[in-house]
């Protein structure tokens, strides 16, 4: 159950909320994972006035924001084929339209083709604040040994 709603302007001011404590407060794209009837009490940061709901190309590289829907990036003329097939697999039109980027890497199970799709297309996530460009330890391949 959603005991509080924030939607802040900027950044910094959505991760001194996401910092908190108490109440558990968690982010919100386009609020449908956290639309399943829930006994959790929990507050809400909605991320939409973030401006993380860009797409654009910079030359090979297509840059997505975290709240980007799945509409959206299945529009965009710059998407490989084979993440267009997956998105279309992964959510109906309705989800698609509400569903985000993030939200739907962070609902995944094994067994999203969304997620394997872009794990085969090499991603690689720039992490706010700060414009960190890397691999999250989920992503990242495991070390070899030396020897």
């Amino acid at each position: 159950m959603i005991i509080e709603y924030h939607r802040p302007d900027t950044i910094e001011e959505a991760l001194e909320l996401l910092q908190r404590k108490e109440p558990i407060t968690v982010p919100m794209g386009g609020g449908s994972a956290l639309n399943a009837p829930s006994d959790d009490e929990v507050a809400v940061v909605d991320l939409q006035s973030l401006g993380l709901d860009m797409v654009k190309r910079k030359g090979k590289t297509l840059m997505v924001g975290a709240t980007v829907t799945l509409e959206t990036l299945l529009a965009s003329p710059a998407l490989p084929e084979a993440l267009s097939k997956t998105i279309r697999h992964e959510a109906t039109t309705n989800l698609r339209q509400v569903g985000t980027i993030a939200g739907t890497l962070v609902a995944a199970d094994g067994r999203s083709a969304f997620t394997t799709t872009l794990l085969a297309l090499d991603p690689q996530l720039t992490w706010l604040p700060g414009d960190e460009n890397q691999w999250p330890k989920w992503f990242a391949p495991a070390p070899r040994d030396p020897s």
